[in-house]
């Protein structure tokens, strides 16, 4: 996805994101979480619209059983914008 200034939105790295989900204390894999939040989008969530962030953010919880707060909120939005 393209930012405000034109720029594509950075992919965290497979590790950054597996490191915030361990240090959370979650067992979720990186790639479960890209793959939840493929489905949404495909659901027609749009991760540009903060409406849609929250539900997005709110339904990775119930799909995937974790709770996401703190720095975890933020590595979860940025995937949610690199998709």
């Amino acid at each position: 996805m393209l930012d405000l200034l034109g720029a594509f939105e950075d992919m965290p790295e497979w590790e950054e994101i597996a490191d915030q989900l361990f240090n959370a204390g979650q067992t979720l894999n990186p790639s479960e979480l890209h793959g939840a939040l493929v489905g949404l989008m495909g659901a027609g969530f749009n991760p540009d619209d903060q409406f849609h962030l929250n539900q997005t953010l709110a339904s990775v919880e119930k799909a995937v059983g974790v709770q996401l707060q703190g720095d975890l909120v933020d590595v979860v939005s940025r995937v949610n914008l690199a998709t």
